[in-house]
């Protein structure tokens, strides 16, 4: 997803509050570590709030966010129950085999104390464990087929 960078202020004088920031490095060079459980992904230095009267340089959208990215595995047994006519199904799914954390886009506005980190994985405020790109699940059926 894309990532829109905001200087946090109205630094245009606007009235929108939409003003973006100043590029002044290489965002992905030299990256921080937090020492929490947070994880940067960009550098913070890389950005500079625009001067004042101005819009900043990097434009709308400039940048992208993590990727997004699962594998899902099933496997099916059919076995007859009666004759030909009547089947079962035993099934095994497993989503996210790989278990590959997908994080959510990082706070990209300037002013925040958390500017640049990513705290929490896609769909953290949903029901934890469902949805696509969700940490691993497994789950099992049986299926009766007539």
């Amino acid at each position: 997803m894309p990532l829109n960078f905001l200087a946090g202020s109205n630094v245009s004088g606007s009235g929108e509050n939409k003003d973006r920031v100043n590029l002044v490095g290489n965002p992905f060079a030299n990256i921080p570590s937090t020492g929490t459980l947070a994880v940067y992904y960009f550098n913070p230095a890389a950005f500079a709030k625009p001067p004042s009267g101005s819009f900043g340089n990097l434009g709308r959208d400039a940048l992208y966010g993590p990727g997004l990215g699962t594998v899902d595995y099933s496997m099916f047994k059919n076995f007859p129950i009666f004759g030909e006519r009547i089947k079962g199904q035993f099934r095994a799914e497993i989503f996210n085999l790989f278990n590959r954390t997908n994080w959510a886009p990082p706070n990209a506005t300037l002013t925040s104390a958390s500017f640049g980190e990513m705290t929490a994985t896609r769909n953290a405020g949903s029901a934890p464990g469902l949805g696509f790109a969700e940490p691993r699940n497994i789950q099992l059926a049986l299926k009766i087929i007539y």
